[in-house]
């Protein structure tokens, strides 16, 4: 049996839908009658332009930080039964965290830290569950028993149970500020044992004076610390001393050696023949003055006026 179709043309209606007009194009909404529906899809279209946004300044910062050499992971926080944060997830890090650690992204991202590292100290731990609850930024310096370096670790908050750690390696800094601090006191063992005079002044005030100067001025160690560096120069000698003063800390070097006149506590005259040098005394512009002492007065008018080189 042959089954006819109604009267009338409706060729139309039985066309295929991608005939009935143009696709829409890409990046426009196909046009929907309920206005509340349009507005909803426009907003999922923003916000979907807003994420791939979001994702490539994200690549351009995780790009940026591969560049540097500080280490970079990005954690998230998981708190325990009690509430308390116990461990934290690999969200991130970047190439010089990898070198530091011994494992590489693929390894750490989507793990915790007690999975990768299960002897992680409790105390570093701890310190990051703080950053994370509080919102209060952290900085500490450890020695980081993996790699036995000493690692300056800055713990920051970037949103809830979210925090970034920046690892900066400062074995080779604090290697070298020990070394100077030994190199510095066998200087000073050093120059306790010489008869000249040595002490460094800075601000009017001694910052230093070594055993000889103690013992031709009759000042104790004590006394000198808190003598202006001028009480122990004659009156008569205050102005060449000031204009020495003034050069040295102008001009790099040594300033030529004067003949002056040096007080004692008893208020006895010593002749001496002063040195001048700019120095840094343990981050402080300062003066070295180092001085021998002359056996007798120098001959001509008083103790002269001239330089000795």
């Amino acid at each position: 049996m042959t089954v006819e179709p109604p009267a009338g043309d409706h060729s139309e209606s039985i066309q295929p839908l991608a005939a009935r007009g143009n696709p829409p194009r890409s990046g426009t909404l196909p046009r929907v009658a309920d206005p509340h529906l349009t507005r909803l899809l426009e907003e999922l279209t923003r916000a979907r332009e807003d994420l791939a946004c979001s994702r490539a300044a994200a690549e351009l910062l995780l790009d940026a930080f591969d560049e540097l050499d500080v280490g970079l992971a990005l954690h998230e926080a998981l708190p325990g039964v009690g509430g308390d944060t116990t461990d934290y997830r690999f969200l991130q890090v970047n190439t010089a965290f990898e070198r530091m650690t011994g494992r590489t992204r693929a390894e750490l991202v989507g793990r915790t830290v007690l999975e990768v590292f299960p002897e992680a100290d409790a105390a570093w731990l701890i310190i990051y569950g703080q950053v994370s609850t509080l919102g209060h930024d952290a900085r500490f310096e450890a020695l980081s028993g993996r790699c036995g370096h000493i690692l300056e670790v800055t713990a920051l908050t970037t949103g809830p149970h979210r925090l970034a750690l920046v690892f900066r390696d400062v074995t080779a800094l604090r290697e070298t500020e020990q070394e100077l601090a030994r190199s510095r006191e066998a200087t000073r063992q050093l120059a306790e044992c010489v008869s000249d005079l040595i002490f460094v002044g800075a601000n009017d005030r001694i910052l230093y004076a070594n055993l000889a100067c103690a013992l031709t001025s009759g000042h104790t160690h004590e006394e000198l610390a808190s003598l202006p560096v001028e009480a122990m120069i004659s009156p008569e000698d205050r102005d060449r001393y000031d204009t020495m003063r003034k050069k040295a800390l102008q001009e790099p070097g040594c300033c030529g050696r004067v003949p002056l006149r040096l007080v004692t506590r008893e208020g006895e005259t010593r002749h001496l023949v002063l040195g001048l040098r700019r120095v840094d005394w343990e981050g402080t512009p300062a003066l070295l003055h180092f001085a021998s002492e002359l056996p007798i007065s120098p001959s001509g008018s008083g103790s002269g006026s001239g330089s000795i080189s």
